[in-house]
């Protein structure tokens, strides 16, 4: 009523939807709706129109907002992202939109609810309007739809792709299926279950046979089966003329022992065990090859180190050498350590093991001596 008083003031021309439209642009604030009318008057002139303004504001037009409802009851997630595109490349506000759809499916919830449009702010046409649109849906489906737009509005804020987001959720709004009451699936139950009483009524009638009776005697007679006698023996007759049976000796059977490991092997195969090490572990491989064996005994072997932290690395992985020794030899063993003042380079071969020594020709300076001139290896 104020912007039409200041309009006939003005000397003005403005239809009524265009100054609703400017009343709700204000959003209850009379100096705002007021500055809205100064800025539409400078942009269009004397001669003020409901379309003039929605070009001037950059409004989505309300018609967007009944097509949105028309997709919704065709499921026609197509048509969702052409409008989104259509949205887009006119340049409107996400926000915008989301806002004035969330409004749409307010005012078709009140006119559901309420048979009536008296509290929707809208222009007759479009009161019509909405007053059929009602008809077309389900109160839990409206407040269902009212929810969702709701959460797109407020997730939509914090988005860094805005209409990636727009799409995905128009799709889902679009493709959603429609709510069931509680009373429609109270009815659908127990239609199922009268339905399920008469299959097992019709289930327990008894089959009257066609087939005559005569028949039906002739066919028992013929499957009366005659026992045959059983032959007459006594207890004493059968019972010598069971096979008698030798006594069965259980004859232990020994089983075959696992070879064990001898110091001969131990040393001659001790570089492949570190290799091994190595692979499982590095560090370990490491702290292995730095040690020595000194010997087997009773299915322990034991390693020699040069300190305390060698020591109880090799403690702490019991287990696992435990598991590689019985890879490389084919037999168990445990590792134990032991402290010892003698260090790999300087261990002493074990009693009545060969020692190994590398050949001649095998060492690096031997080799580039060979190489670079010419000499020969004595033997």
């Amino acid at each position: 009523a104020n912007l039409k008083s200041i309009a006939a003031e003005e000397g003005l021309e403005i239809d009524e939807d265009a100054l609703l439209l400017i009343a709700k642009r204000g959003d209850g604030s009379l100096r705002d709706a007021q500055s809205i009318f100064d800025q539409i008057v400078s942009l269009c002139g004397g001669t003020i129109t409901h379309q003039q303004i929605m070009g001037a504001l950059n409004i989505v037009d309300q018609e967007v907002y009944f097509r949105v409802t028309d997709l919704i009851k065709a499921k026609d997630a197509k048509g969702g992202l052409a409008l989104v595109e259509e949205l887009m490349s006119g340049g409107h506000d996400i926000k915008e939109f989301l806002g004035g759809l969330s409004e749409h499916i307010r005012n078709i919830l009140i006119a559901k609810t309420t048979q009536s449009t008296d509290l929707i702010e809208v222009s007759d046409v479009y009161r019509k309007r909405y007053a059929e649109e009602a008809q077309r849906f389900s109160i839990p489906d409206l407040l269902r739809l009212q929810r969702f737009v709701n959460g797109t509005e407020s997730s939509i804020r914090w988005s860094a792709q805005p209409r990636f987001r727009l799409e995905a959720d128009m799709v889902q709004m679009v493709t959603m299926p429609a709510a069931v009451e509680v009373g429609e699936l109270i009815q659908r139950v127990e239609e199922l279950k009268k339905k399920l009483r008469s299959t097992q009524s019709v289930s327990q009638v008894p089959i009257v046979s066609s087939v005559p009776a005569s028949f039906v005697a002739e066919s028992a007679a013929a499957r009366t089966v005659v026992p045959a006698q059983r032959p007459m023996f006594s207890k004493s007759s059968f019972v010598r003329s069971l096979p008698i049976q030798p006594p069965v000796v259980a004859v232990p059977i020994d089983s075959p022992q696992r070879p064990s490991i001898t110091d001969g092997e131990l040393v001659s195969r001790w570089h492949e065990l570190i290799q091994e090490i190595r692979q499982q572990k590095i560090a370990l491989g490491s702290v292995m090859d730095s040690a020595m064996p000194l010997g087997v005994n009773g299915g322990i072997i034991h390693i020699g180190c040069a300190n305390e932290f060698q020591s109880s690395s090799i403690k702490r992985n019991k287990d696992l050498l435990s598991e590689i020794v019985q890879k490389v030899f084919n037999a168990r063993a445990r590792i134990e350590p032991e402290i010892t003042p003698l260090t790999q380079k300087q261990a002493v071969p074990m009693k009545g093991t060969p020692q190994v020594h590398p050949p001649q020709d095998e060492h690096p300076i031997v080799k580039a001596m060979i190489r670079e001139l010419g000499a020969e290896p004595l033997q």
